[in-house]
């Protein structure tokens, strides 16, 4: 459950660990400029486990193949990166990769991000999917709040990891809503 032995593999076989790294970045690639060049005007790229990365490799293993693929399709296409879990990390995360949108996950303190990023850094997220899915008033305010503190900046209202499967329609409908009336 905590990846002992894929962490240990890590440290032992960096080497092959990179090596694969570069032919799934290569792969990676080809398949976002596929998807671009079939239409998408923004291209996502997801690291939902980023988080469990050894503190020692997180630069090699996260931030160096992401910037790689990053700045292959940027040239292009608008890219939105999502390094899911990465705590106070994603501020060198976003300096060094650079893409054209930070995906920000429901776990950052968004207050703590915004004092922190950079201002010209469009940011994307971060309402906790469990809020929208309980819903009420707490999906107002939680919604609300999030709306009131990037209105001066750059911001995507989005949720901080995927819409639970029983979310109920009427409270995404309610999160338009609001957003709308902003």
């Amino acid at each position: 459950q905590n990846f002992i032995k894929s962490k240990s593999w890590i440290k032992t076989n960096k080497t092959l660990l990179l090596e694969l790294l570069d032919i799934i970045g290569e792969v990676s690639v080809n398949h976002l400029l596929y998807q671009g060049e079939s239409g998408c005007d923004s291209l996502m790229l997801f690291d939902s486990w980023a988080s469990l990365v050894p503190e020692d490799s997180f630069d090699d293993i996260i931030i160096a193949p992401t910037k790689k693929i990053i700045s292959k399709i940027k040239k292009t296409f608008t890219t939105i990166t999502y390094p899911k879990g990465i705590g106070h990390k994603i501020i060198s995360f976003d300096k060094h990769v650079q893409s054209n949108v930070l995906g920000v996950d429901h776990h950052t303190d968004l207050n703590w991000l915004l004092k922190n990023i950079s201002s010209s850094t469009v940011l994307q997220g971060n309402l906790n999917p469990h809020v929208l899915r309980e819903g009420g008033h707490k999906l107002v305010s939680e919604t609300e709040k999030i709306l009131e503190m990037t209105k001066q900046r750059k911001h995507i209202f989005n949720v901080g990891h995927g819409i639970i499967k029983d979310t109920p329609v009427e409270n995404v409908y309610k999160v338009l809503d609001i957003i709308r009336r902003f």
